[in-house]
């Protein structure tokens, strides 16, 4: 069903489709400590992301998400907003297709700094490095 809401991300296999959808920019915003990922570019072609909480390695969404990543084909693909801003006005809602990603280095598990729920962080890699523009707009301060 693609119009049910995503909550950041959802494994499509008949499709061999995954998108994620990650809010860059959450400090100004009023953000509940459960959303409050911290999701960060280590540099134009590495990505940092969160799975939704709680998750562990042993989860079994998280089992069937690097299986079918890893042996059925499935391509994430990442998208990316700098905040969830309601301004109309504003670009920083607009959310940026940085196309597939894959993961090199094993996921691993992790916390969520404000509230200590279980996560799993993944260490992405974009196919292309982000255009750079776009990468110096996401990463600048809102």
């Amino acid at each position: 069903n693609f119009e049910a809401t995503v909550f950041g991300y959802h494994s499509y296999d008949d499709i061999k489709a995954m998108p994620i959808f990650v809010t860059y920019n959450k400090e100004s915003l009023d953000v509940d400590s459960r959303v409050n990922y911290k999701d960060s570019f280590v540099d134009d072609s590495t990505f940092i992301w969160y799975t939704r909480d709680p998750r562990t390695l042993e989860s079994q969404e998280i089992k069937n998400m690097i299986k079918a990543h890893k042996e059925k084909g499935v391509k994430w693909h990442l998208f990316i907003q700098k905040s969830n801003s309601r301004d109309s006005n504003n670009r920083d809602g607009d959310h940026y297709y940085l196309g597939e990603v894959t993961f090199e280095e094993e996921p691993v598990n992790g916390k969520m700094p404000d509230n200590n729920k279980d996560v799993v962080i993944f260490k992405v890699k974009l196919e292309k490095p982000c255009r750079k523009d776009i990468y110096d707009y996401l990463i600048s301060p809102l």
